[in-house]
């Protein structure tokens, strides 16, 4: 059990650097796009500007909420199952959650390509530094599914 725990955590570590590498190499491109003379971006009016960032804001957060919430809920769902199956649950849901974050950071720099804001930026910025904060480790796994080490010593007698 201790093996296909640590395979697990494993796994969703991969995924979870995967996720924060891309948008970090998307901020990078879209970064060095803005800054090129040659490009440019829209040319809206401040107060159309400001409503853009104050709809982006909001969805940010919203989706940040609404993801925590699902993984949350997912995981009440998964305390009446056996084990094994709740890793596979936990799995979904983990990667679920990092979705709506990295959706964030992902529209938070495209805004940033076409309006050159730098409010998107930091939206972006706290997408990847919520990230690394969910990022994965058994200690946080087995807390969030309320097992202990206990537990799992008991599965394998």
């Amino acid at each position: 059990m201790e093996k296909r725990i640590d395979t697990l955590v494993k796994s969703l570590k991969i995924v979870q650097s995967v996720l924060i590498v891309t948008l970090f190499f998307f901020l990078l491109a879209v970064l060095f796009l803005v800054n090129m003379e040659s490009l440019s971006t829209l040319n809206l009016a401040n107060a159309q500007v400001h409503m853009i960032i104050s709809v982006i804001i909001l969805i940010f957060v919203a989706s940040v909420l609404g993801g925590h919430a699902l993984f949350k809920k997912r995981l009440k769902i998964v305390h009446e199952q056996q084990v094994n199956q709740q890793f596979e649950r936990y799995r979904e849901a983990f990667i679920m959650r990092s979705s709506f974050v990295e959706m964030n950071g992902f529209v938070a720099l495209v805004c940033y390509y076409l309006l050159a804001h730098s409010t998107f930026i930091i939206l972006a910025g706290l997408s990847v530094l919520l990230m690394l904060l969910f990022f994965p480790s058994k200690r946080r796994m087995l807390s969030d599914l309320k097992l202990k080490e206990q537990d799992l010593s008991d599965l394998e007698e």
